[in-house]
């Protein structure tokens, strides 16, 4: 069969195959001990080859964190594109949190050691302005559903997009840390409920509220 053998894979995917057992065995390292105590040789063994080839792929630890934030960032986007078909915007976010909290009842460990990297940032110089870039991005999404509603009319005009975003991402972001920091505490389904409750109560137009449709 030689060269013509389909199952023989070539280098750049033994390549690919490689940058991905190396960015989950750093998610795992990260989400059990934090940023500080991991290493690029660490990350190598955990993924099962030498200490130097994380090194080789990545270069720095810095590049290897980007690259897994990327990674979850694209993997949202892809986890909510459906809910962009929904024709009311108050559904859309209703939707998008839906998915957030989905994902945390069986959290990826990718998405585990974001979350780990976004509390890190916060004392993190480094690697704070990434991670605040991350939430600018989701909080524009927000604003835009928002604002596109209100052009519609099936939100609130009163509504502030810019804070009803900031207060959004709080929201599942306050969920996701109560869930890493007290898994047994936390009733998940409770809420999400809650919020998505909250979520058709508070961007309800006025007109509704005064005709006592909620």
């Amino acid at each position: 069969m030689g060269n013509n053998d389909p199952t023989r894979r070539t280098q750049a995917q033994r390549s690919a195959e490689s940058r991905t057992k190396l960015m989950l065995a750093a998610a795992e390292l990260i989400a059990e001990k934090g940023l500080g105590g991991v290493t690029l040789a660490e990350v190598g063994e955990r993924a099962g080859y030498s200490r130097g080839i994380a090194n080789h792929h990545f270069g720095t630890k810095a590049a290897l964190i980007a690259e897994l934030v990327d990674r979850v960032e694209r993997e949202f986007i892809e986890a909510t594109a459906p809910a962009s078909s929904l024709e009311v915007s108050v559904e859309e976010l209703v939707e998008i949190a839906s998915v957030f909290t989905g994902m945390l009842a069986d959290l990826p460990s990718v998405h585990r050691a974001f979350l780990v990297l976004w509390a890190t940032a916060v004392a993190d110089e480094e690697l704070r302005p990434r991670m605040a870039r991350s939430d600018e991005a989701f909080r524009n999404t927000v604003e835009e559903i928002i604002e596109r509603g209100q052009s519609r009319g099936e939100i609130d005009s009163t509504v502030g997009a810019s804070g009803y975003a900031v207060g959004f991402l709080g929201q599942l972001r306050g969920i996701a840390l109560q869930l890493l920091l007290a898994p047994e505490l936390v009733d998940l389904g409770a809420a999400r409920q809650s919020m998505e409750q909250s979520l058709r109560r508070s961007l309800q137009p006025a007109q509704a509220h005064s005709d006592g449709s909620d």
